[in-house]
This record gives C-alpha cells, sequence and structure tokens, in this order.
C-alpha cells in the first residue's frame, strides 16, 4: 500500500509541474 501511495503523490506533483508550465505559456501570451 506505500508504494501506491508514493505513485500517487509522484502523480500530483507532475499534474502541478505541468499547470506551472500552463500558467507561464499564458503569462508570456
Amino acid at each position: 500500500m506505500e508504494e501506491v501511495e508514493v505513485g500517487g503523490e509522484r502523480g500530483v506533483v507532475v499534474l502541478l509541474r505541468l499547470r506551472r508550465r500552463h500558467q507561464r505559456r499564458l503569462r508570456l501570451r
């Protein structure tokens, strides 16, 4: 179960990273 929790957290980090990238693109525009 611990492994599953780590994977879920990793997914959240990836989503946050993607969102940050999108925000930067919107700001540049």
